[in-house]
Parts: structure tokens; sequence; C-alpha cells
């Protein structure tokens, strides 16, 4: 089992950056991708994301409003991960700052290149996290 993780500041306050997450049927403004549609509520609910890599498919695992996280999981996706399951957490750094903490836990399967852990670490800090920035900044 591999281990991404990523640990970052935002400057801005937490209830505005968890409130470009806490929709799980929303990931437009960080993943650039559109949620085409949601199949039930809460934990459990199934969304299906058309991306620029292909359609995804995730479950909601677990989802906590006061403590601003949630984990979702890959149920279908065009990458060489199996068993993926990611956490997003926030925490308060103050008045204008929190830090976010985007991880995920998963299988490479053949094919995956040996840097697999890297580039997911990439994703989130590259693409998730920078487009959470520009989404509190604009």
């Amino acid at each position: 089992m591999e281990r991404a993780h990523v640990k970052e500041e935002i400057a801005a306050p937490i209830a505005e950056v968890w409130a470009l997450l806490r929709n799980f049927g929303d990931i437009e403004i960080w993943a650039k991708a559109r949620v085409v549609r949601v199949d039930g509520t809460g934990v459990g609910a199934i969304r299906h994301v058309e991306g620029s890599a292909g359609p995804v498919v995730e479950r909601c695992e677990a989802h906590d409003e006061a403590a601003h996280s949630f984990s979702y999981s890959l149920v279908e996706s065009p990458w060489p991960l199996a068993n993926y399951v990611a956490t997003v957490r926030l925490a308060s750094l103050g008045a204008n700052r929190c830090a976010i903490e985007w991880s995920a836990n998963f299988d490479p399967t053949p094919g995956a290149p040996p840097d697999i852990r890297e580039l997911v670490e990439k994703t989130f800090r590259g693409n998730f996290i920078a487009n959470l920035r520009k989404g509190v900044a604009g």
C-alpha cells in the first residue's frame, strides 16, 4: 500500500475554504471537473465525474462538518490505482489562514509508473490545492 500526503496553508478563513470543499456534488472549483450525477446523499453517496482523463466514479466514505473533513474512494477511474481512499482535513490557523491536509492510501496497479505516489501528491498540490487558492482569492 502506498500513501500520498500533502499539507499546506491557505490564506483564507477555514469557513471560506470549507464552503468550496464540503459539497460532495460540486467539485468544479478545486478539481476542474464536472459532476454529472450524484446517487444518494451523505456517506455512501456516489458521484459520477467527467474530467479531462475520462469518467470517474467516487464514493463518499466519511463527511464531518464539525471537523471540516471528508473521505472518498475511487470506484472506477482511468488511473492505475486500486483500493484508493483519500481524506481531506482543514484546520484553522487563525482568522484568515487554515491548513489543508490531503492524503490518500492506494495500491498501484500493473503498469503504474514507479513515481505514482509523487504524481498523486502533485495532483493534490498543483491542481486541487492550487485551484482552492484561486477560488478563495477570486
